[in-house]
Order: structure tokens, then sequence, then C-alpha cells
């Protein structure tokens, strides 16, 4: 799902990336199966077919892989930030007015209402099979994992990343370490500026010029 969220839909479409493209629509495949059908089919069957099918169908296609990325996007920071977002699956195939809600700020087992648990499979309905195949992911404790690196946003390359721990607040060592020095630099310069303003308070004010005339008499 995060390789999938982290895909660049042009450049994966250039004739230099055609192997790249097959991959990710194998693993599509298998994340689709595995999450909305039967898990079986995953073990029993090797998707190359359908992979190269599907490949066909987003090169005939180039806005549907897109559109895939940013559904998958929009329920990660969901998840991360714990809000809840509608899913608009504007391709149709479900009944009119049923659309799933992913709710990011329940526990899981509980984060997802679907009009509908068992969505068709072919083309037509692609973006809406993935979008349940991550809101599936996204219910279980794992999905719990998705967090928001606690650095900024425009210092972290990959602010959205899957913990591996309950307490973890940030993506990498090397942000942990980055908020780590600059948390102790602004420390140190609020130490820094307490001192000069104690400094200043407290030292003596210089004597008048009266009463420096009265002393050199």
């Amino acid at each position: 799902m995060f390789k999938l969220a982290n895909s660049d839909d042009v450049a994966l479409q250039t004739p230099d990336r055609q192997i790249d493209l097959l991959s990710l629509a194998d693993g599509l495949y298998r994340f689709v199966i595995l999450k909305v059908s039967d898990p079986a089919k995953v073990r029993s069957e090797f998707p190359k077919a359908q992979a190269e099918h599907l490949v066909t169908v987003i090169k005939a296609r180039p806005t549907l892989l897109q559109h895939a990325i940013e559904q998958v996007r929009k329920l990660l920071k969901a998840a991360a930030d714990r809000v809840d977002v509608r899913v608009n699956l504007a391709e149709s195939g479900f009944v009119p007015h049923s659309f799933p809600v992913f709710r990011g700020s329940h526990p899981a087992g509980e984060r997802l209402s679907w009009s509908n648990t068992d969505p068709p499979l072919d083309d037509s309905v692609f973006i809406q099979s993935v979008s349940l195949a991550a809101a599936l992911v996204l219910n279980t404790d794992e999905g719990q994992l998705v967090r928001r690196c606690k650095r900024s946003a425009a210092a972290c390359p990959s602010p959205i990343f899957l913990a591996s721990r309950l307490n973890q607040e940030f993506c990498s060592r090397k942000c942990a370490n980055a908020v780590a020095f600059e948390r102790h630099q602004q420390k140190i310069g609020e130490t820094q500026r307490r001192r000069r303003s104690s400094g200043s308070s407290s030292s003596p004010r210089p004597p008048s010029k009266a009463l420096s005339a009265n002393m050199d008499a």
C-alpha cells in the first residue's frame, strides 16, 4: 500500500519503467484479491496474465492509476491523522449513493462502514476495489501503526509511515536525531537568552555625573 502511495503514476508509464509498472500491477492484483476476495486465490494463482492485462488497462486509461494512488494516499493520511474521511468512488459499480466511510478516529475493527461488502472486481471498478482493500488493511491492528512523523513535513522526506512499535513518533532515526538536535539547540538558545537577560538586570548602574565629580574631588 505504501509502495502504491509513493508511486509516480506519470513516471511509471514511460517506456523505461515498464518493468516497474508490471511489478506494481502484480502487487495491486495480489493486494486487491487478497483483501476483497478469496485469499486462496492469491496462494494458488500467479497473476502474471492478470497483471499484464492490468498494465494494458492502465495504459489505455492514464488517469486510472492516478486516481487509485490519490485514494490510497487519502486513506493513509486519515489513518495517520486519526480523522474520518469519506471515500469518493466516482466510477460507478455499486448501488447508487452507497460508499465506504473510513473512520480513522476509531480503534481497529471499527474503522470501516460499507453498504456493500462484495464489490465486483472487473476493470470498471478498479479504483473501488483498491480503495476497499486499503480501507480493510487500515481497519486492522496494523492500520493503527500508520503515523505522521513528528518532524515538520517540510523537513521529513516521508511524513506518513508505518511504525514498528506503538510509541514510535518518528519515521526514521535520522528524523528523530534531527528533532533532538533542534530541541537541544533551542534549549541552549533559551538558556543563553536568560543569562544575558539576568546579567543585564543585575549589573550595577553607572554613577551619575554629579557623583562622579564629587568622587574625583
